[in-house]
């Protein structure tokens, strides 16, 4: 893909995605989607969907959106304290048997 795209080629999850459920399709397909994926990131009101396995992604937009003030480092931070958080209180709790 990189010689026919040139070396703005990145292979993202959107374009991961639509690769996996779209087996067969030929690599013109593949390259005009690609275009199309990166072009979709041009438009402000353009938001990705964020697959539901990857919940740091999803917290980190929240974060930022309702704080827009605050940087990813501190979404990082606060995701990185309410984890250690979740792990206390599980390791206190007895096990279900």
């Amino acid at each position: 893909m990189r010689l026919q795209i040139g070396t703005k080629f990145t292979c993202h999850s959107d374009f991961m995605d639509w690769a996996k459920l779209n087996p067969g399709r030929t690599l013109e397909e593949a390259i005009l989607m690609w275009h199309g994926l990166e072009n979709r990131k041009k438009n402000p009101d353009s938001k990705r969907v964020i697959a539901k396995n990857n919940m740091l992604a999803q917290y980190v937009r929240d974060f930022l959106e309702d704080k827009p003030k605050k940087s990813l480092k501190d979404a990082l931070y606060h995701w990185k304290s309410n984890e250690r958080q979740q792990n206390r209180v599980l390791s206190r709790m007895k096990p279900m048997i």
